[in-house]
């Protein structure tokens, strides 16, 4: 039995290596100084005003606190953009293992075949254009880690732990303080995973649609309650500003 574990834990290890090497080999070009936008203005406002100017007006908390720490460290921008890249690769690597993970729970592949076509699914879903877009900013690896917690969300959903939608709200509610955009990816990868449990589920079609409902009902209702709290943040934040 503790031989099947440790041949267990060995095989994520060296599968998650495998996601966080080949993460890296698509993402590598991000690893190196490159410019946006953003970053232009970085340069000319500064770590202390580029996060009082942008980030507290838009609710993205995680953001500004990661910028201060910045320039109370006084770390040279060059290092900082690449460093919040190399963080940012990690983060999606971790989400691509994690819903790999969660379809091979749902589904229990047995083939090679199968497990190979579910990791290609997995980086598919995960490290899309949208996700590549985000390693163009500064705030990369807040805004990746924004996506890591849409998919611990998901995994609440499918293993089920006790207080399942207080964790579900936390962890989208961490989400959208890192970057409300990120959000939009929860809704699509809830009612895929979910329908992959249905077409898995083998009890009678009529049980299986009212869960669906009800569980959809549900985690809209979360995410509505998150978006919410996300405004009213971003209003006592202008407010507050301007008020200064």
């Amino acid at each position: 039995m503790l031989n099947k574990i440790k041949k267990f834990k060995k095989e994520n290890i060296i599968k998650y290596i495998v996601i966080l090497g080949i993460t890296i080999l698509i993402c590598q070009n991000f690893l190196q100084m490159h410019y946006s936008s953003d970053t232009y203005v970085l340069y000319d406002l500064g770590y202390m005003e580029y996060p009082s100017q942008y980030f507290l007006l838009d609710g993205r908390l995680i953001s500004t606190v990661v910028c201060y720490l910045a320039g109370i460290l006084k770390i040279p921008i060059e290092m900082y953009i690449v460093g919040m890249n190399f963080i940012g690769i990690i983060f999606i690597a971790t989400a691509i293992y994690m819903i790999n993970k969660i379809l091979e729970k749902i589904i229990n592949p047995e083939k090679v075949i199968t497990k190979l076509m579910l990791l290609a699914g997995s980086f598919i879903l995960i490290l899309n254009q949208f996700t590549l877009e985000y390693l163009l900013f500064p705030e990369s690896a807040v805004m990746c880690l924004g996506v890591l917690f849409n998919v611990i969300a998901i995994k609440f959903m499918v293993y089920n732990p006790k207080c399942k939608y207080i964790k579900i709200f936390l962890a989208l509610l961490v989400a959208v303080f890192c970057y409300q955009g990120v959000l939009n990816m929860f809704p699509v990868l809830a009612i895929l995973v979910y329908i992959v449990k249905q077409i898995v589920d083998k009890r009678e079609y009529k049980v299986k649609e009212k869960e669906f409902f009800v569980e959809m009902i549900k985690l809209a209702f979360i995410v509505i309650v998150v978006l919410a709290i996300c405004m009213v943040a971003i209003k006592l934040g202008k407010t507050l500003l301007n008020s200064n």
